[in-house]
């Protein structure tokens, strides 16, 4: 005899005690010697993807683009989203963050995407916008010591975002 409904609850409850899941920034990698082609694609990109460019350093390679409003799916609906691109490039290497909220009507607030599938939509979003920056292949991890962040969250356990790189506590 089948007991699935036990077998779900274990895997609902494990999850819920796992907390929120912790979305991983995307990394990808270029040739050096191609840093200002690369920073060029990256402007292109942003702009092909509807983002206003916020704030665009380009002796550090950074670029932060402005919120924009839109509709995204939050479970089996759309719902109104609010959200911004952050991008760094140095020596070789790339990461590109995206935030995004939604507005919660019943508390009448933005909190930031936290469910599985808003969470997978997002980071595949990284990974694709990345891969055309860079041209190549975008990893899902976590930001180690001295790389890029937009948020302590993209930082690995026990490192900040402090001045947007991640720094130990």
């Amino acid at each position: 005899m089948r007991r699935p409904l036990p077998f779900a609850l274990a895997a609902l409850l494990a999850c819920a005690a796992s907390g929120p899941l912790q979305r991983r920034p995307a990394h990808g990698a270029f040739p050096p010697a191609a840093l200002e082609a690369t920073w060029a694609r990256a402007q292109e990109v942003v702009h092909a993807e509807g983002y206003a460019v916020g704030f665009a350093d380009a002796s550090r390679f950074i670029l932060v683009t402005k919120e924009r409003e839109l509709q995204a799916p939050c479970g089996e609906e759309q719902c109104l989203a609010r959200e911004s691109v952050f991008l760094r490039l140095a020596d070789g290497r790339a990461m590109l963050s995206i935030h995004r909220e939604t507005w919660d009507q019943a508390t009448r607030r933005w909190l930031p995407v936290s469910g599985a599938r808003g969470v997978a939509r997002i980071e595949a979003a990284e990974r694709a916008m990345l891969h055309a920056v860079t041209g190549g292949g975008a990893e899902l991890r976590l930001a180690r010591e001295g790389e890029g962040c937009g948020h302590d969250a993209e930082c690995e356990r026990g490192l900040a975002c402090a001045q947007r790189r991640c720094a130990r506590r």
